[in-house]
Parts: structure tokens; sequence; C-alpha cells
């Protein structure tokens, strides 16, 4: 996935389902492409974590399911070892 730029987000619960983070996210990404002039940019989540991921498809990112991963840091049964990746490209 290099070269491959992250694109990465956290937001507070009380901020959570109000749009802030799909237009943030919208907005970083179009400005990396066009001010920047990236290539591709990537994410990454937990599996599990239903709201990053439907941010990721609403701004146009495709999942990589090759590219998939198991956390190293957690154990093998902990519930968000599983990682899923999504990239857009220019």
């Amino acid at each position: 996935m290099t070269p491959s730029v992250e694109c990465s987000w956290r937001l507070a619960r009380f901020a959570w389902g109000r749009g802030y983070m799909t237009e943030a996210a919208r907005s970083a990404l179009d400005d990396g492409f066009r001010r920047i002039e990236l290539r591709r940019v990537h994410a990454w989540t937990s599996a599990t974590n239903i709201r990053s991921r439907q941010v990721m498809q609403r701004i146009g990112m495709q999942r990589a399911e090759w590219l998939d991963f198991d956390h190293p840091a957690l154990a093998a049964d902990h519930p968000l070892r599983r990682h899923v990746v999504y990239f857009a490209e220019r």
C-alpha cells in the first residue's frame, strides 16, 4: 500500500452521529488529493468499529481485504484484534 498517507480520526462520544467526522474526513481527503497532490490515502480500524467503517465508505474509500490484519498488540481472543483496511486513490 506504499506510497500512501494514513488518514485517521478520533471523536468524542457526544459528537458521534452528527456527520462531523464524515465532513472533516471528506475535506481532508479532498484537500490531500487536490492541494498536496497525494496519490493514495489509507485508513484502518477495528473490524467491529462500524461507525468508522461507514465514514470510510461515505468518503469514497474502498475496502482492501487483502490488507486486513490482526493487531499485534492485542491478544488472539480480544474482540478488537481484527482490523480492516480501506483506501482511496486519486
